[in-house]
């Protein structure tokens, strides 16, 4: 998957399990529930996942059930919603250029899985993974 470069700058990512996706719009922010803090760790293993996973075809569902916030030393950097239905990924903030707010992912790829299965980890104990991913 094609990365922002401010995703280099991350020192704390916060994952975000959206609720209304039809409220993420394209200039829009990461609305929902924070339901974990990442730090040094998470991050690189983060980086590592999200740069293996393969650029897919573009579908049009786009109703993204996880999100992120990426902040730096200097503050907030960017967000980013993915769609784990349609492949699609939407970056937005100051650090990323409008001609890279939208790309895909193969969602069902090895990499792709492991991208979502580091975002269930997050859910609380016994908690079900939510309908729309």
């Amino acid at each position: 998957m094609r990365l922002p470069g401010a995703v280099e700058k991350a020192e704390t990512v916060e994952v975000v399990r959206i609720h209304d996706y039809e409220r993420v719009g394209l200039r829009d922010v990461v609305r929902g529930e924070v339901i974990a803090r990442w730090g040094a760790a998470e991050i690189g293993a983060f980086r590592t996942v999200i740069a293996q996973v393969p650029e897919s075809a573009m579908f049009l569902c786009f109703e993204p059930g996880w999100g992120v916030r990426v902040h730096g030393a200097a503050g907030f950097l960017f967000e980013a919603a993915f769609c784990f239905n349609c492949d699609r990924v939407r970056w937005w903030g100051p650090r990323i250029p409008s001609e890279d707010w939208g790309s895909t992912f193969k969602a069902d790829s090895p990499a792709g899985q492991q991208l979502l299965g580091l975002f269930r980890a997050c859910l609380p104990a016994g908690a079900e993974p939510p309908g729309v991913e």
